[in-house]
């Protein structure tokens, strides 16, 4: 419960239109303003938060995204930026400017295959090269690579490759994540089935035991402890979204499928209320997740998708309740009925 990191997903904005994409279709762009941001960097200091993190959309699309970066350093919290790597211009002028580079931890930046072929085939054509254009200038200016990778039907087998790749060109870590269902994963099938996830999360435990690079897997792989607490859960992370509005995690506004008037994970707004105010409102949102699964592992009515952290949110908010309409024997909602 330390709020060592926000994230602020800047904008809807994006260049790409990934198969994969967690968030609604953007038919309005829309940007964070550089007020709530503001707001929340000098409320937060009272928590003593570390560390600010820039997602999206595309964040680098954001109008002010460098006098973003400019506050965050001013303020003096350590930064990272979740990017998908094509927007050379911009991301250069962030890596290239010592004053920003000094509070950066790293460059954090989406590939999804190996090989360009394999990328490009999710990403998006020219995706793989603009990707290694763009780490080999931030690596020359000295800061610190990642790559975060979606497991999806078309790329499992390229998990080692890619971690190969990494340690190739110097990258610090991989982290991977497991998918989760929206519309289009649903009806495609890209995503993988259950059954093989536990594939995943071993290969992963090999591929630690062979590779220095860091490895890691994002909150969502399957977990025994029956009560485990993510770092949304454990309020060691905070979450705005481009409208200012304080969620209860990273995956779950704007949710694809969920339609725009699902706010059940939203405490309020920061242009609203004071950070302090939000954060109140939270704990009780999260702890009607707690006594949720409180009350499922009492009854012993834990089904095997309930192990899986995220998706158990995903059922308790609501946020997949579309599947009954296009496929209601899905593995993941066979026990939707006892949220």
């Amino acid at each position: 419960m330390s709020v060592r990191r926000i994230s602020f997903e800047v904008t809807n904005a994006c260049n790409l239109s990934c198969p994969h994409c967690l968030r609604d279709d953007a038919t309005a762009k829309r940007y964070l303003k550089l007020e709530h941001l503001e707001k929340v960097l000098v409320q937060a200091k009272r928590y003593g938060t570390e560390i600010i993190i820039l997602t999206g959309g595309e964040p680098l699309l954001h109008p002010q995204i460098e006098e973003m970066i400019a506050r965050i350093a001013y303020h003096g919290y350590r930064w990272y930026i979740v990017t998908n790597g094509t927007l050379l211009d911009r991301l250069g002028r962030l890596v290239g400017n010592p004053e920003y580079r000094k509070k950066m931890t790293h460059l954090s930046v989406s590939l999804d295959g190996a090989t360009e072929e394999t990328n490009d085939s999710i990403r998006g054509p020219g995706h793989f090269r603009k990707v290694m254009k763009a780490l080999s200038y931030a690596k020359a200016k000295g800061a610190l690579l990642g790559f975060k990778m979606s497991i999806n039907t078309a790329n499992a087998g390229e998990m080692e490759g890619i971690v190969r790749l990494a340690a190739k060109l110097g990258a610090a870590f991989v982290e991977f994540s497991h998918m989760t269902p929206t519309p289009e994963l649903v009806r495609s099938k890209f995503m993988l089935p259950r059954s093989q996830w536990e594939k995943i999360d071993k290969e992963l435990m090999r591929l630690k035991s062979i590779y220095r690079t860091e490895l890691t897997m994002c909150t969502g792989g399957r977990c025994n402890l029956t009560f485990a607490q993510c770092y949304a859960l454990g309020m060691q992370d905070l979450h705005f979204d481009f409208d200012g509005n304080l969620s209860a995690c990273c995956m779950l506004p704007n949710y694809r499928g969920a339609g725009p008037d699902d706010k059940k994970d939203i405490a309020g707004n920061i242009g609203e209320h004071d950070l302090w105010d939000l954060h109140s409102r939270l704990i009780g949102i999260l702890m009607g997740v707690n006594r949720a699964k409180i009350r499922k592992i009492k009854n012993n009515t834990l089904s095997e998708a309930d192990h899986y952290p995220c998706i158990f949110c995903l059922k308790h908010f609501g946020k997949l309740d579309w599947i009954r309409q296009i496929d209601p024997q899905n593995e993941w909602i066979s026990d939707i009925v006892d949220r």
